[in-house]
C-alpha cells in the first residue's frame, strides 16, 4: 500500500488526456491514464484512486456508467466529469450519481491545479461501525469539517478498504478493533 494519493485521468482523446497527466504529475502526484471507462474501471478493481477525472462522451461506455461501476469499486473516489459538449442529461446524470462537479473543456490549467490541491489536501477518514445510525452521524459530523469520509460495517470491510488506500484517520467501534487486532496477529504469525 503507497501513502501518496492516486489520480485517474480518463479520456478518449489522447492529447487532453496526456496534457492532464502532465500538470497532475508536475505537481508531484502518481497518475495513472485510461483511455475508456473499460479501462478506467480495470483500472479501479486494481488500485484506489482518490481523484478521477472522467470524460463524459466516449465510445463503448460513457463517462457516467464507467464511473457508477467505478464508484462500487472505490466508494471514496472524488470524481469530476469533463465535458466539451452540451449534454445535460449526462450531466445531471453524473451529479446525480454522486460526481463532485462536472467542468466544461477547454479548461484553464489553473483551474485543474486548484482542484487537485484542494482534493488531495482533503483528510480522509475511515469510519468503522455496524450500526447505521453511528456512522451516518461521525460521516455529518466529519463532511461539516471538510473531512472526506469512507465508511465500513465491519472489521474485514475496513480491513479492504485499508488495503486500498491510506487514511488520515481510522475510527473504530471496539468490535471491528479487536477483530483486526486478531488478523494483524495472524499475518504476524504468517510472516
Amino acid at each position: 500500500m503507497t501513502n501518496q494519493p492516486k489520480v485517474m485521468v480518463v479520456d478518449d482523446n489522447s492529447g487532453m488526456r496526456l496534457t492532464l497527466e502532465g500538470i497532475i504529475e508536475d505537481e508531484g502526484h502518481d497518475v495513472v491514464g485510461a483511455s475508456d471507462g473499460y479501462q478506467a474501471i480495470d483500472l479501479a478493481r486494481e488500485s484506489f484512486f482518490s481523484l478521477i477525472f472522467m470524460d463524459m462522451k466516449m465510445p463503448g461506455i460513457n463517462g457516467v456508467d464507467a464511473y457508477r461501476e467505478i464508484k462500487n469499486l472505490n466508494p471514496g473516489a472524488v470524481v469530476f466529469m469533463m465535458t466539451g459538449f452540451a449534454a445535460e442529461d449526462l450531466v445531471k446524470d453524473a451529479l446525480e450519481e454522486g460526481a463532485y462537479a462536472v467542468i466544461y473543456k477547454p479548461f484553464e490549467v489553473e483551474g485543474v491545479i486548484d482542484i487537485v490541491r484542494s482534493v488531495l489536501k482533503t483528510n480522509v477518514v475511515l469510519v468503522v461501525d455496524d450500526r447505521p445510525i453511528d456512522r451516518d452521524l461521525l460521516r455529518s459530523i466529519l463532511e461539516d469539517s471538510e473531512c472526506q469520509v469512507c465508511e465500513a460495517q465491519d472489521g474485514p470491510e475496513a480491513i479492504a478498504f485499508a488495503a486500498q488506500r491510506h487514511f488520515t484517520v481510522i475510527l473504530m467501534d471496539i468490535i471491528p478493533i479487536l477483530f483486526i487486532l486478531s488478523a494483524i496477529k495472524s499475518w504476524e504469525v504468517e510472516s
